[in-house]
């Protein structure tokens, strides 16, 4: 009887186990194709601030104030994720697209036309942030198993 209890509860223990460790999975896959989605959305905005000429001031503001506002729903959702790559990668896309979304509204309120060295600084910083996207998106690949 003594031997039938250790071997039922031995089983027990490893199903617990098993299953905690598939939902981590799920968790994990779900979470990567948040980040996919998320390090997509990052590349594109990059590539736009990459080519901007900047100049309609109207559309800098439009633009910073939509990128500080998805920043910040990145880092909300990022607070909700259970995995720690999940939360640290999402953490970074969002405050990156908040200090991209503070760049052009910067740039969008300065008085007079921008300069060739503001509409540079614009164009490096959307650069800079297409290779951090891209590598955020391989992150979340790895992730989700891809």
């Amino acid at each position: 009887m003594k031997k039938k209890s250790l071997i039922v509860a031995a089983v027990l223990v490893s199903l617990f186990f098993i299953i905690g460790y598939a939902s981590a999975q799920t968790y994990r896959i779900e979470e990567g194709r948040q980040l996919m989605e998320f390090s997509q959305y990052v590349i594109d905005q990059a590539q736009i601030m990459e080519k901007c000429t900047c100049t309609d001031k109207a559309a800098l503001l439009k633009q910073g104030g939509e990128l500080v506002q998805k920043g910040n729903d990145v880092l909300v959702q990022s607070m909700m994720m259970q995995t720690k790559l999940g939360r640290s990668a999402s953490g970074q896309l969002g405050k990156k697209l908040m200090a991209a979304g503070n760049l052009l509204l910067e740039k969008g309120k300065q008085a007079g036309p921008l300069t060739d060295k503001d509409k540079g600084e614009v164009n490096t910083f959307g650069k800079d942030m297409v290779a951090f996207g891209s590598l955020k998106l391989q992150q979340a690949k790895v992730m989700c198993g891809k």
